[in-house]
């Protein structure tokens, strides 16, 4: 037992030093030892995510939603990887209705939710959600990008523009969106 948490919280530890692939074999070695455990699932899932691994970040999810099918974090997490990846989009969405009907609040779930509705084309909803998160005090330079996203798909060039500017802010070294910026558009 002792020994399965000492390589979960290694590998979330690993995980937020940017260390993807050292978290996933800690990881691997906690779900080797406690294969019941939703929360190293998802995890790891997170992991495969990042590591654009995405069958066995699937896998993962999949496994953690038959141990916990409510887990809001696991709903968000694979619903949001869905999006990203433009899969399965009404799943996904439904997955973070769920999650949202439990934390309706939460910035990420809102941002989560937003992003879904961004890659269905439904830039109102979108705009919606994405801004609750931001009104709710998110700092998260993912969220401000993705306001940008939404407005640069409205038409609305000086929105993205100054959201954009507010991502970079928070995220200096983000290539992709300076590059964005530059264009002035997607």
């Amino acid at each position: 037992k002792e020994e399965f948490r000492v390589e979960f919280i290694y590998g979330l530890t690993l995980q937020r030093l940017k260390r993807p692939t050292d978290a996933a074999m800690a990881l691997e070695r906690a779900i080797s030892i406690n294969p019941k455990n939703a929360d190293a699932l998802s995890a790891l899932g997170l992991v495969y995510d990042e590591l654009k691994r995405h069958p066995d970040s699937d896998t993962m999810y999949e496994r953690a939603l038959r141990l916990s099918p409510n887990n809001s974090l696991v709903l968000n997490n694979y619903g949001y990887s869905l999006a990203d990846r433009n899969e399965q989009l009404e799943r996904a969405e439904t997955m973070l209705k769920k999650a949202l009907e439990q934390q309706p609040n939460n910035q990420s779930y809102l941002d989560s939710m937003g992003w879904i509705y961004f890659r269905l084309g439904n830039y109102e909803e979108a705009e919606r959600y994405i801004k609750k998160a931001i009104d709710l005090g998110t700092n998260s330079a993912v969220v401000f990008e993705h306001l940008g996203d939404v407005y640069s798909k409205m038409n609305q060039k000086e929105k993205a523009q100054e959201y954009w500017k507010k991502a970079l802010d928070l995220d200096s070294n983000n290539q992709a969106l300076k590059d964005k910026i530059q264009r002035g558009e997607l």
